[in-house]
């Protein structure tokens, strides 16, 4: 599957992909509507208005924090926000794991 871009509308906020998507590296990938990414609860504003101005527009809230976004392609967004304590370092390992992960992009 193919998903839209972010590095460009979430830089330099710290950011990762989770859910189904995260998986294809460790088994077949999952078929799945959505791309779940995960920030820290503390960027959230910074995101959101990263978001709208890279032209997406906010669907509507998820019950475990955050909320889904539709880019300009039509790609649903998940981006999950969590303060959890453990956050903080999983974000920074994985900013190191970008490039290992190459998620198939699209337009």
């Amino acid at each position: 599957m193919k998903w839209t871009d972010l590095t460009h509308a979430l830089s330099p906020t710290p950011w990762a992909v989770v859910g189904a998507a995260a998986t294809r590296l460790y088994m077949p990938e999952r078929a799945t509507r959505d791309l779940d990414t995960l920030i820290h609860a503390a960027s959230g504003s910074q995101v959101h208005a990263q978001l709208n101005a890279a032209g997406f527009i906010r669907v509507g809230d998820l019950s475990i924090g955050g909320a889904t976004w539709r880019s300009p392609g039509g790609d649903d967004i998940d981006v999950i926000e969590s303060g959890e304590a453990w956050v903080s370092a999983a974000l920074l390992e994985a900013q190191a794991n970008i490039a290992l992960g190459k998620l198939e992009v699209g337009d």
